[in-house]
């Protein structure tokens, strides 16, 4: 071998250490990189599925307070009468009312008439029988 060739020799065999010392950084930090975003995405993961189960929590108390609150709504709604029920009762209330008054109305009419007559009945009296 030649002066040239051994030079170069010493070269290409610094050179391929020199790049799998390099490619060997270079695999190292790519796993650690790798590992550090591991843990950053695991991280979010667990912050995501928190928050979620917070929400699905809440959710699950909001639709037990509709469930109870429209369980109220039926048990009030079943002490009322429904509209058409109501105006019938209403239109019966003052049919009676109507002829109740009719009536005293009658009543009065005729007790005035027999006041009128019996004071007439007595100023005749009155006025004959000096």
């Amino acid at each position: 071998m030649s002066e040239d060739s051994k030079a170069n020799a010493f070269i290409s065999i610094e050179t391929v250490h020199f790049v799998d010392r390099e490619l060997e950084k270079f695999k190292e930090l790519q796993t650690s990189e790798r590992e550090r975003l591991r843990e950053v995405i695991m991280e979010k993961f667990n912050a995501i599925k928190s928050e979620t189960s917070k929400d699905f929590v809440e959710l699950q108390r909001r639709l037990t307070e509709l469930n109870h609150a429209h369980q109220e709504m039926v048990a009030d709604k079943a002490h009322f009468q429904p509209r058409e029920l109501a105006d019938q009762r209403q239109h019966e209330y003052d049919t009676w009312r109507d002829g109740v008054n009719a009536t005293l109305n009658n009543q009065a009419g005729r007790i005035a008439a027999y006041i009128s007559l019996i004071g007439f009945g007595i100023l005749l009296l009155n006025h004959y029988w000096k």
